[in-house]
């Protein structure tokens, strides 16, 4: 299930990203949790009821923001592979072409 676009907006505005803070690694709204390690407890197998009770200045809201984002960082990863791809295709098909074109 798709949440709308500005939904999706809304969840990521929680996530900054500064390099004064946490080496620059993106964070929930500049509280010092690094995203990477909210993901890993919910990997870890905690629940975000788990995690909201260990940390109670988060808000669930915050939790699934770290959800989004990740998703988001995937989605794009891909897309930059497939980008790449594409370009190594094209950037052979130059070289056959200049290959063919030398011995003619």
């Amino acid at each position: 299930m798709n949440a709308p676009p500005n939904a999706n907006a809304a969840l990521l505005s929680r996530i900054s990203i500064d390099p004064a803070v946490c080496h620059g690694k993106p964070v929930i709204r500049g509280l010092r949790y690094p995203v990477e390690s909210l993901l890993e407890y919910l990997a870890g197998g905690d629940s975000l009821d788990d995690v909201l009770a260990e940390f109670p200045d988060l808000e669930r809201e915050d939790l699934q923001a770290c959800i989004q984002f990740a998703a988001q960082s995937l989605n794009l990863e891909r897309k930059m592979d497939e980008q790449e791809e594409a370009e190594e295709a094209e950037n052979q098909w130059h070289t056959n072409m200049d290959g063919l074109t030398r011995k003619s």
